[in-house]
């Protein structure tokens, strides 16, 4: 995923991206910042374009960051479609499986990070 950051309305970060499918197509989106709690929470915005370039409806998705033990923390994701339908056309684009791939991605660059120090 490529992202660029810049303040939107309301002196919100609006983070723009896109990602790669497998047959090359790049669908573009971006994520409007809502509200940050550093290091416990952040609140967003998520709006991806369709094929033809029409933005899809909104969802709005919270993260949440708490250590459950020394040195471990958990993360929940839970994201708020305004539809039904909003919903199965995410899952039918394949959103279930990117977000996975992407999640399972977190604990190899924290890692990294621990082993640069």
């Amino acid at each position: 995923m490529r992202r660029s950051s810049a303040f939107g309305s309301c002196g919100r970060i609006r983070a723009k991206y896109h990602m790669t499918g497998p047959t090359g197509d790049q669908p573009h989106g971006y994520w409007d910042v809502l509200e940050v709690e550093p290091l416990r929470r952040i609140l967003f915005r998520d709006c991806c374009d369709n094929a033809d370039g029409t933005p899809r409806p909104m969802n709005t998705v919270r993260v949440g960051i708490e250590e459950v033990a020394q040195g471990r923390t958990r993360m929940s994701i839970e994201i708020a479609f305004p539809s039904t339908e909003a919903m199965e056309q995410a899952l039918a684009m394949g959103t279930d499986e990117g977000l996975s791939q992407a999640v399972s991605q977190i604990d190899p660059i924290l890692a990294e990070e621990i082993i640069r120090r």
